[in-house]
């Protein structure tokens, strides 16, 4: 039996990337991702989430990665339920987490943490809020967010603003992890200047769906923008064989 899960795993990295080219992190099942902000995170999950974490912060061992990106390649692999998921996982063991919806195009993290949208990120590159004032609580302890905000015609160019390393720099004190929703990078240019700027920046990829050359013109375009990538999620994993069978091997 461990063979035949050796060969699926293998088989299913084989199909998406050169494990040389990027670190995989984890494997997110697919039958467990559209989870609710205050439901519980099923155990399995939870310690994917956990190694996850243990993974990141073993990467740099000079120093600490605070500020972390999460994007993906195109539309709809789950970075954001990903994003949210880990961040509660890691609020649960006692430290402070500030997620920021940075996504400005397609912002989703105030329906998934049922927060309002308005008086967020996009207020504060605009200089009609202060960090302090969008700061929100969610219903997770130690887990924060800061909305997308005032939605903008021109939200790329915002990213630009010279205000923006000014204001990462203010978000740093705030939390132990700092955690940046984008936009997919094939999209726009937003992935890419946003990751200039972090400590680290993971990539998700959907299980069987997202095409090798696809991810890596996405990862490519990363690294010209001096990203630090640190490695991948495969996430909504296919299980071929049983999922008990998994806990077995």
């Amino acid at each position: 039996m461990s063979r035949t899960f050796e060969a699926l795993q293998q088989a299913a990295k084989d199909s998406l990337l050169d494990s040389d080219q990027i670190r995989i992190f984890n494997a997110v099942p697919k039958a467990r991702q559209n989870i609710a902000a205050t439901a519980r995170i099923p155990n399995e999950l939870v310690e994917e989430f956990r190694q996850l974490k243990h993974n990141v912060a073993g990467i740099e061992s000079d120093k600490k990665i605070k500020t972390l990106l999460l994007c993906c390649s195109t539309e709809g692999e789950g970075n954001t339920t990903v994003l949210v998921n880990f961040a509660r996982t890691i609020a649960s063991e006692g430290e402070q987490v500030l997620v920021v919806d940075a996504n400005l195009h397609n912002p989703a993290i105030h329906r998934l943490l049922n927060l309002e949208q308005r008086n967020g990120f996009t207020d504060v590159l605009l200089g009609r809020a202060a960090v302090s004032e969008v700061i929100k609580k969610t219903t997770v302890t130690n887990l924060f967010a800061i909305t997308c905000g005032t939605r903008s015609t021109s939200p790329s160019s915002l990213l630009e603003s010279e205000r923006l390393p000014l204001i990462i720099e203010q978000l740093k004190p705030l939390a132990d992890w700092v955690l940046f929703d984008a936009p997919p990078v094939i999209a726009c240019n937003d992935a890419r200047t946003l990751a200039a700027r972090m400590d680290g920046v993971i990539m998700v990829i959907e299980a069987e769906k997202t095409r090798w050359e696809v991810f890596n013109s996405a990862r490519q375009r990363m690294e010209s923008s001096a990203a630090n990538i640190l490695g991948a999620v495969l996430n909504k994993r296919q299980m071929h064989i049983p999922g008990w069978a998994y806990n077995k091997l």
